[in-house]
């Protein structure tokens, strides 16, 4: 049976993507291959399909929800690894897709020839204009300002930024910041089938990185908007390693510094006031160092209507940073996410 560090390599040796596919936790893989649902298939017994209850980051209950399906099974592969027959599947049963958006089209086909009774769905969001679930992953490069304006020169004086040793040293500041930011996505999440909020140590776990830079906008004592930021990618630890090293060794070349926006969330009232705070904090850090900054971030197919338009206004409004002439926040790669609904059409 094929163990977890050769799966992950076969998986991340195919990947196209930006994200990691597949199962991403050993703990997860071990109780995947060992369960029965679990199919298993060629001579080095590799996973193919199993039980979505086993991966991280997808919401099994608003999948089988959103699907009408109890059943429901990730594809962990790429489809040339399905076997041509595949035996002891329930009679009706849903098959979670994660595919490049370059391969999305090939994927449908060859999956509905693989499963002869199943008809190729989409997690739709009326919100978003009936646009279909999606990761999509948005670059941008900034150059810091020959000279910030007056006005801002000093900053809001309740806004600072924050090291993670100084968050280490001071737990109830830290536990402060989770609460405002535990669910700030909650919302966002609700016609897509991954999950939008991390767990407390998945949080804790970034927030204490020594490379994470912890914008803060303070009122009455309290946080009222705070900004993560990530320098450089070796954290990201759900972003394929190629595509780290793809963007990492571009700004190398350029001796440009790499921040990854991780999240901003704000406590109403005032909620867009103190997020425009946070962000002439970040970006007097960038015009203090001088070097222009590349930036990444992820958005889904609801937010992407809004968040790239706000960092587009909010660049030509800062007075320390800018978008050089003719660049603009723009999709650079996406992960699109999709069902097979089998037998149950």
């Amino acid at each position: 049976m094929t163990g977890f560090s050769s799966y992950r390599q076969l998986c991340d040796g195919l990947n196209t993507a930006f994200l990691k596919l597949g199962i991403r936790d050993e703990e997860l893989y071990e109780a995947a291959v060992r369960d029965p649902r679990t199919v298993l298939a060629g001579d080095q017994l590799i996973p193919v399909l199993c039980p979505i209850d086993y991966v991280t980051g997808y919401d099994g209950g608003r999948i089988r929800a959103l699907s009408s399906c109890d059943d429901v099974f990730l594809l962990a592969v790429p489809p040339s690894f399905l076997p041509d027959v595949i035996n002891g599947m329930p009679q009706e049963f849903a098959v979670l897709v994660e595919s490049d958006s370059r391969d999305t089209a090939g994927y449908r086909e060859q999956l509905v020839k693989l499963f002869p009774r199943s008809v190729v769905r989409d997690f739709e969001d009326p919100r978003a204009q009936n646009s279909t679930a999606a990761l999509i992953a948005y670059t941008a490069t900034v150059h810091p300002r020959d000279r910030a304006g007056a006005e801002e020169t000093a900053g809001p004086e309740d806004t600072a930024i924050l090291s993670a040793a100084r968050l280490r040293g001071d737990p109830r500041l830290a536990d402060e910041i989770w609460a405002l930011c535990g669910s700030r996505l909650d919302w966002l999440g609700e016609y897509h089938p991954v999950v939008m909020e991390e767990s407390r140590e998945v949080f804790f776990r970034a927030l204490y990185h020594d490379d994470t830079r912890i914008a803060v906008k303070f009122d009455q004592g309290r946080p009222a908007c705070v900004g993560l930021f990530m320098e450089g990618l070796g954290q990201c630890d759900w972003l394929d390693p190629k595509f780290c090293e793809r963007l990492e060794s571009r700004a190398a070349a350029e001796a440009a510094r790499m921040l990854y926006f991780y999240v901003i969330a704000s406590r109403a009232p005032g909620g867009e006031g103190h997020a425009k705070d946070v962000m002439a904090a970040l970006e007097k850090m960038i015009w203090q160092d001088g070097k222009v900054c590349h930036f990444l971030f992820e958005a889904t197919n609801l937010s992407s209507l809004y968040i790239p338009r706000i960092a587009v206004r909010r660049a030509g409004a800062s007075s320390y940073v800018e978008l050089a002439p003719g660049e603009t926040v723009r999709p650079i790669e996406k992960v699109d996410y999709w069902y097979l609904d089998v037998g149950g059409a």
